[in-house]
């Protein structure tokens, strides 16, 4: 059973630290801003979720946007979203990619630069999905409500892509089963009492090279763990010696190959040698393996060590020629400072196959992305 809505959820949670706190309502999500006993800043967000499935509109980022602008003036130093979403929304798919990045890079930024405290809540009614569970993943600390559903890519559209029911994997999305696979920091206790406590007393956690260095070995040695348990197909990996740095022609990448590119990437931190073009023709890949194995760890991390190099005064070039979709996209291709497309390459929200299959017509290419950019 549901305890209660994304925004009931973020109201009590406002009333529990304070009855003197602002409340702003901005048509798609409601914004509280207050202080603890002790003074500090706090803002909780949270989005619609009974409106589009929750999914992140251009009017739902941009209402983002803005709450995180007036966190940045105010000095906020505890910034909580409660996301409960399907997605990034398909119908401007290509734009609400561009917003989602943006807003990506916005949260790491505040981790990098300030002392600011962010917290990702995901809500129970939609659950938490694609380009929001990257958003989510951006923060320091990701929770979820124990009935939570969360994932990257959906199961109905694994299964209709790939020709299989869904029954046997739907343990997969459960927010225990992402808890124990690492991807969750915690759940959610259920009294708000509890939850007011254990927001407030979450430290600030820096993204640095030392910081970054341990998530990446901590995913090496994940990797290991799911090569000794888990059936992985040999055509998932990457050839070791390729000379690239990234994806030369258009790949679906999943956990491997995205730890591929991590690995190799990491060797520019801290370093005076320049961070070569990066190629970013990368699809997200719709498999159930990569939702048992915890993809949206390998984004997070991938997201964290772009914007880390970035930080770190490295200029990341992304050359994209054949084209890109949905959540590696976001993760790897959209963390670029400069994004060079083709004229010709095709950009989607989702895979083409699950594009053509679910949401006719979504795809623009290189060029229009320039035009509307």
């Amino acid at each position: 059973m549901r305890s209660c809505s994304n925004l009931q959820r973020a109201k009590q949670l406002a009333l529990s630290i304070s009855d003197k706190g602002l409340f702003h309502d901005a048509g798609n999500s409601s914004t509280w801003f207050g202080q603890t006993s002790d003074g500090e800043q706090v803002m909780i967000w949270a989005n619609n979720a009974t409106i589009s499935a929750g999914c992140l509109t251009l009017d739902l980022a941009e209402e983002l946007n803005r709450a995180i602008d007036y966190a940045e003036e105010h000095s906020t130093k505890r910034l909580v979203l409660c996301l409960d979403s399907a997605g990034v929304d398909l119908n401007n798919g290509w734009q609400v990619m561009q917003q989602t990045a943006a807003l990506i890079k916005r949260l790491l930024q505040l981790q990098i630069n300030t002392q600011t405290t962010t917290i990702a809540v995901l809500g129970d009614s939609v659950g938490c999905y694609g380009g929001a569970l990257l958003t989510a993943s951006s923060c320091e600390y990701v929770l979820a409500a124990d009935n939570t559903q969360c994932g990257v890519s959906g199961a109905k559209v694994i299964a209709t892509l790939n020709n299989i029911p869904t029954e046997d994997h739907y343990p997969y999305y459960a927010a225990t089963y992402r808890w124990v696979n690492k991807e969750l920091f915690c759940i959610l206790p259920k009294q708000i009492e509890e939850q007011r406590n254990l927001l407030l007393s979450l430290p600030y956690k820096t993204l640095d090279t030392t910081s970054i260095k341990l998530e990446i070995a901590q995913l090496i040695q994940h990797t290991a763990e799911d090569e000794a348990s888990i059936a992985i197909p040999v055509n998932q990996k990457l050839e070791a010696d390729s000379p690239s740095l990234g994806f030369p022609e258009s790949s679906f990448v999943g956990c491997d190959e995205l730890l591929e590119f991590i690995l190799r990437l990491e060797r520019y931190l801290d370093s005076e040698v320049t961070v070569p073009i990066i190629d970013g023709n990368c699809d997200q890949a719709f498999s159930f393996l990569n939702e048992q194995r915890g993809f949206s760890r390998y984004l997070s991390c991938c997201m964290r060590l772009m914007r880390l190099l970035s930080a770190q005064g490295k200029t990341l070039q992304v050359k994209v020629s054949a084209g890109g979709s949905g959540a590696t996209f976001i993760a790897l291709s959209l963390m670029a400072d400069e994004l060079s497309l083709g004229e010709n390459c095709k950009i989607y929200p989702l895979p083409a196959d699950a594009v053509s299959l679910f949401f006719p017509d979504h795809s623009l290419t290189g060029a229009e992305w320039k035009h509307h950019q």
